[in-house]
């Protein structure tokens, strides 16, 4: 009897099974996007997809554009239309938090010990500019994480493996 009912019950959900088994990662012609951890997401509004992890986003440009901290590179999106503008490659990969606006420039922490600063041009685009170093700990790297402005000159940085905030004069 027993047997009988976990046949019956494993038919049952077989038939019941729709086609979230059947999935692959990715875009679905509903809209719908199926994520690596078998996540089905529903997208509201627009999407832009590109190559990578986003970690973090800033607005910039009076809200004309959008800065998306992807894992190597930032990413300047139009926020009307949702083009990618421009894509900065960095030499080295970001950590997951840590991007800010300093008048035309973007700040954003990497996984070393330095905030890359990402310098606005003439054209409009971006170019990397001189690094911030920041203070390594004892041992190892400093691994910045979050930022935040405290004026014009200086800003703060959370050093995530040096467990301490510093304060840093950007303008020296």
């Amino acid at each position: 009897m027993r047997r009988t009912l976990v046949t019956l019950c494993l038919l049952a959900a077989i038939a019941g099974a729709d086609d979230r088994d059947r999935l692959k990662v990715g875009v679905q012609p509903d809209g719908r996007i199926v994520v690596p951890t078998n996540q089905i997401l529903s997208p509201a509004g627009t999407q832009v997809t590109f190559p990578g992890r986003p970690v973090d986003l800033l607005l910039v440009d009076s809200g004309k554009t959008l800065v998306a901290k992807n894992m190597r590179s930032l990413e300047f999106i139009d926020p009307a239309t949702g083009a990618i503008r421009q894509t900065l490659a960095s030499a080295t990969p970001f950590s997951a938090n840590g991007l800010l606006a300093r008048g035309d420039d973007v700040l954003a922490t990497d996984t070393g010990d330095h905030i890359r600063v990402a310098k606005k041009q003439a054209n409009g685009s971006y170019a990397w500019g001189k690094d911030i170093a920041v203070k390594k700990p004892a041992k190892g790297l400093a691994y910045p994480t979050g930022l935040a402005r405290i004026n014009d000159s200086e800003i703060f940085v959370a050093s995530s493996r040096g467990n301490s905030v510093q304060r840093i004069d950007v303008a020296s």
